[in-house]
C-alpha cells in the first residue's frame, strides 16, 4: 500500500447497501454451485469413460464369440459330412452282408434239399 494514499469513504443508501450485500452473497452461492456442477461434470465424464471402456470390452468379447461360433459351425458341418459318409458306407456294408447271408442261406438250403433228395 502506498504510504501517501488517502483513505476514502464511500457512502451508500441503506437499501443500496442491502442490495450489494445480497448480490455478494448470491455471487458466493453461485460460485459454490458452479464448483459443485464442475465436480459433477468431472464425475460424469469419468463414469462415461469407464462405460465406454466396458462397451469396448463387451464389443471385443462379442467379436470373439462370433469367431468361436463360426468355427463351431464349420466344425459341425465337417462332422455332419463325416457322419453322413459313415452312414452311407454302413448302409452299403449292411446290404452286402444281407446279400451274402441270404446267398449263404440259399446255398445251404439247396445243399440240404439235395442231400435230402439223395438220402431218400
Amino acid at each position: 500500500m502506498n504510504a501517501h494514499a488517502e483513505l476514502k469513504t464511500i457512502s451508500f443508501y441503506e437499501e443500496d447497501a442491502a442490495d450489494i450485500i445480497v448480490s455478494l452473497e448470491d455471487s458466493a452461492k453461485k460460485d459454490e454451485i458452479i464448483k459443485t456442477v464442475k465436480e459433477e461434470v468431472d464425475t460424469c465424464n469419468s463414469r462415461m469413460f469407464e462405460m465406454q471402456t466396458i462397451v469396448d470390452e463387451k464389443g471385443s468379447q462379442a467379436d470373439s464369440c462370433n469367431v468361436a461360433l463360426k468355427n463351431l459351425k464349420e466344425l459341425n458341418d465337417v462332422q455332419k459330412k463325416s457322419y453322413e459318409k459313415i452312414i452311407e458306407e454302413t448302409k452299403t456294408g449292411i446290404f452286402e452282408k444281407i446279400g451274402i447271408a441270404g446267398g449263404g442261406a440259399g446255398i445251404g438250403a439247396l445243399i440240404g434239399l439235395i442231400i435230402g433228395i439223395v438220402i431218400l
